[in-house]
């Protein structure tokens, strides 16, 4: 779950580097995996992982996507 969550940070930041919001048909769906994340993580914890993969440099975060190794807290 941490890693889905490191991996929405960073579709958030790429999102508004390049002004491209989700879709309206998929948004109910995304609200929906957000909630589900924060709840099975708590509050701090995807706050912490969210943040991660917004700061991450985008190199970084094509390695950390194309690999299975597990995330570890900042």
């Amino acid at each position: 779950m941490r890693r889905a969550a490191v991996l929405f940070g960073t579709t958030e930041a790429l999102r508004e580097a390049i002004e491209a919001p989700p879709p309206p048909f998929i948004r109910d769906h995304y609200d929906q995996l957000v909630a589900e994340l924060r709840s099975a993580l708590g509050e701090e914890e995807s706050k912490k992982a969210w943040d991660q993969g917004r700061s991450m440099p985008f190199d970084q975060v094509i390695a950390f996507a194309s690999t299975q190794e597990r995330v570890r807290s900042s």
